[in-house]
């Protein structure tokens, strides 16, 4: 996670936030809320508060965190909801407590905005979501969506984690807003990829047509710039950079259309995360070393797997083996 959402996630719990920033640290808990790595968060910041030692105080907070849960996410997620279980003790499971101080008073919200709506593309599968404006939104394998009912009267807001294709109405009256842990895109009427996944610094965007704007905050300060179709900018908020590359628009091939999956200077690390995401595969990698390899790839034609590995090895400088869904892949031996 980010330094500057984790900060927010801390003034959020001593009531030192702003409306603003309230509200951005309460769509994080909403799309993260049934996530596996934000237990690691919550343990952090609840070993910063005083201790509970109230057992009434703390069965009330694991009540309010059901009911919070329930008015919260749908059907399909409540299945898979966490069974919060009595008789526990306070640093074993800090995050339950944590997690509820943070949720009280949007529990208290819930009822009084608009219903807001989660969508989750599972690994292996994308997802396709028409927004009540008409705008379209499609989500890549490992990412959520979470939408409301209805839209404001200013500006047209939406939350994202993980990678998304928009193709948004145009509306020069309300501007489009694409929130990403912590980060921004502003536009009117226009179509882009959005790549945010939370489990990564990285954040990326490739402009297919129209115009955005991007807000991007790191620890070296917020990063801003405005893209024209064929760019592609990568912001890494965990060191400051920013890259900017040219693509032809007209050559861009989406996802969302058909298996298409762009490499641009990206760290094989990186690049194995995509292709588990996309294929819904195990991929090991032994050797660390191959990790901080870049490649300059493209794969647009359907390419399996397989194909897609052999060509990224290239120069034989890795050992691919497979046993069904799972790859593993070391440094090949100099001979």
């Amino acid at each position: 996670m980010n330094k500057s959402l984790m900060d927010a996630l801390r003034r959020y719990m001593r009531n030192e936030s702003s409306t603003r920033e309230a509200d951005e640290v309460e769509k994080w808990m909403l799309l993260n809320l049934t996530s596996s790595k934000a237990d690691a968060i919550f343990e952090q910041l609840f070993a910063e508060l005083p201790v509970e030692e109230d057992d009434l105080r703390k069965e009330r907070t694991r009540e309010r965190l059901n009911r919070f849960i329930d008015a919260s996410l749908d059907s399909q997620r409540l299945a898979r909801r966490r069974m919060w279980q009595r008789g526990f003790r306070v640093l074993r499971y800090a995050a339950v407590v944590a997690l509820g101080v943070l949720c009280l008073h949007l529990y208290h919200r819930l009822g009084e905005t608009s219903t807001w709506h989660e969508v989750y593309a599972s690994y292996g599968e994308t997802e396709r979501v028409v927004l009540p404006d008409s705008s379209i939104i499609w989500l890549h394998a490992d990412s959520r969506l979470l939408y409301p009912e209805r839209f404001g009267t200013r500006t047209r807001q939406i939350y994202v984690s993980g990678e998304i294709y928009a193709d948004i109405a145009r509306d020069p009256r309300h501007p489009f807003v694409v929130a990403s842990n912590g980060s921004t895109v502003r536009v009117l009427g226009t179509e882009f990829n959005l790549r945010s996944y939370g489990d990564n610094d990285q954040i990326e965007v490739t402009l297919v047509e129209g115009s955005v704007a991007l807000h991007v905050p790191t620890v070296k300060g917020t990063k801003s710039c405005r893209l024209t179709p064929g760019d592609v900018v990568r912001v890494d908020r965990g060191t400051g950079t920013l890259e900017q590359y040219r693509i032809d628009p007209s050559d861009y091939v989406s996802w969302k259309d058909q298996r298409a999956l762009y490499f641009i200077n990206r760290p094989f690390g990186e690049i194995v995360e995509e292709l588990q995401r996309s294929f819904d595969v195990t991929i090991s990698v032994q050797d660390r070393s191959l990790l901080e390899t870049n490649y300059l790839a493209t794969f647009v034609n359907g390419e399996t797997l397989d194909e897609i590995l052999t060509a990224l090895n290239g120069d034989g400088s890795m050992e691919i083996t497979r046993e069904g869904d799972q790859y593993v892949i070391r440094a090949a031996a100099h001979e």
